[in-house]
């Protein structure tokens, strides 16, 4: 018997059914003894056989009601109770702390998180033939959010509601999280976090077709399409990494007029965008103004007047000025301009 065999037939035990040469996971009746721990030992087994390697998962601490998990400059909160958001607290460069939620999907109904031995944390499900949940915090900060579709009588969608912060799907299928934040003048956008491209396997190591959408309400939903051959347990695995690639400052047009006019004029506009993101975004990331004032030191003393050119030149085509912020090491928060039409370029 292969060890893929052997993990099956772990996973499976004497509650696995045969359905038309489809192995389907049950769970045993709630008259039973809860086996929700020996569920996490399988599931954890059957996400190494089948996930691909991308490093050690860290064992969590229970505090409370919750479990703790550290990864490099990321701490990571799981309550117990699989009802309630996690919470991925990120520390970067400059003293950025940034907080991102991230729920477990709403389509399955689980019971509260068990701990395996390699540190898996696992929400087995309370339903016959639905999805367990499972959670890895890996050494890099990064936070593995598997389900362990056990049946093709389950669901094969699964959604995830990341609180304020707004999924925006790239084009190689990965996923950035935004926040947005409008005042008036302008728009701020701030990417968060990460996800990697999806990506689910089958009990035989096949892949099965996945991929991402977003919904109505806002929320990133993972739609699996196993084909008639695809063999249960399908592990399906967003990988979520808490981070500020940068930001950026959508104004509008009369703004951009503004700030077209003369470059004490632009700097102004920056400036007093940069204020109103202190009493806001720079709060919430535990960031003092001071970082912000280097950026708009840098952008006067580096390339004022090429903004001032950027900003004069988009209101003369209909558009209007953006500023990304990017995050330099040493420099801070540093600004580039650029054109952009649409959104709040109106």
């Amino acid at each position: 018997m292969t060890r893929r065999e052997t993990i099956l037939s772990r996973v499976l035990g004497p509650i696995a059914v045969a359905v038309t040469g489809v192995l389907v996971i049950g769970l045993a009746p709630t008259a039973f003894a809860d086996d929700s721990q020996i569920i996490a030992e399988r599931t954890a087994d059957l996400i190494a056989d089948v996930a691909p390697d991308v490093g050690d998962v860290v064992e969590p601490e229970q505090v409370g009601s919750q479990l703790i998990a550290e990864g490099d400059n990321v701490e990571v909160a799981i309550p117990i109770n699989g009802d309630l958001p996690i919470t991925i607290e990120a520390t970067l460069e400059e003293g950025v702390v940034i907080p991102l939620q991230v729920t477990l999907p709403e389509e399955i109904s689980v019971r509260d998180a068990k701990v395996a031995d390699d540190g898996t944390i696992v929400f087995a499900s309370d339903e016959r033939h639905s999805a367990h949940a499972a959670v890895q915090v890996l050494e890099d900060g990064s936070v593995r959010m598997e389900t362990v579709m056990v049946s093709p009588q389950g669901p094969s969608e699964f959604t995830y509601d990341f609180g304020d912060a707004i999924p925006v799907i790239q084009d190689d299928g990965s996923v950035d999280l935004v926040l947005a934040f409008d005042a008036e003048e302008f728009i701020l956008e701030v990417i968060v976090g990460e996800i990697e491209s999806p990506w689910a396997m089958d009990a035989n190591g096949e892949s099965v077709e996945t991929y991402y959408v977003v919904n109505d309400e806002g929320q990133l939903v993972q739609i699996v399409e196993p084909a008639p051959g695809t063999k249960y347990p399908i592990v399906a695995d967003p990988k979520v990494s808490a981070s500020i690639n940068g930001w950026s400052i959508d104004f509008n047009r009369a703004e951009t007029k503004v700030a077209a006019s003369s470059k004490a004029a632009l700097i102004q506009k920056i400036t007093d965008a940069g204020l109103t993101i202190s009493g806001v975004i720079l709060a919430w990331m535990n960031l003092s103004t001071a970082s912000f004032v280097a950026g708009i030191a840098s952008l006067y003393a580096l390339y004022g007047g090429y903004t001032l050119q950027v900003a004069s030149t988009a209101y003369a085509k209909g558009q209007c000025l953006r500023m990304n912020m990017g995050l330099f090491p040493l420099a801070g928060f540093v600004p580039v301009p650029i054109a952009y039409s649409g959104g709040n370029c109106k």
